[in-house]
């Protein structure tokens, strides 16, 4: 008894109403996703600081060398970020012993003509005092989701 029920269906080929259909899908999950990690962000990862945002472009050889080695732009990230912590930490008035700052930095890899443009928004804490002692952890385990939330973010 080899009986099933499944039967498969095909889409035409080029079918204009599916692909706008699979067009409207992906742009309603993408406002999800990004409602619900700006909910994260501004509930559970940054503590009520004052942020400074700081906007790092390169010159154009550096894009095509970031975009084919990807593990180059994340050391060069990281650098980044040690400078501007130690300049905020320094600005403050204090040490990296007895201050921390965090960052969250979104690398954006195209410009607003679609061109190769790799550069890093990246939003700050601005540290006026030691912000938390050093063996608590400022990111706890994500919440998790409920029906509620994603009722909230989808805003229905």
């Amino acid at each position: 008894m080899n009986e099933s029920n499944v039967v498969e269906l095909k889409a035409p080929a080029g079918d204009a109403l599916s692909e706008l259909l699979k067009e409207g899908a992906r742009q309603l999950l993408a406002q999800a996703i990004e409602a619900e990690v700006a909910e994260l962000l501004v509930d559970e990862v940054l503590p009520e600081q004052p942020m400074r945002q700081w906007v790092l472009s390169f010159p154009f050889p550096l894009h095509f060398l970031f975009a084919s080695r990807p593990e180059i732009m994340g050391r060069v990230l990281g650098i980044v970020y040690r400078v501007i912590a130690t300049h905020l930490i320094k600005k403050a008035g204090l040490t990296k012993k007895s201050a921390q700052t965090g960052a969250v930095t979104l690398i954006q890899r195209f410009g607003s003509a679609l061109n190769l443009n790799i550069h890093f928004h990246m939003l700050c804490l601005d540290v006026k005092e030691p912000l938390w002692p050093a063996r608590l952890s400022l990111v706890g385990p994500a919440p998790r989701s409920t029906p509620a939330r994603c009722r909230m973010v989808s805003g229905s």
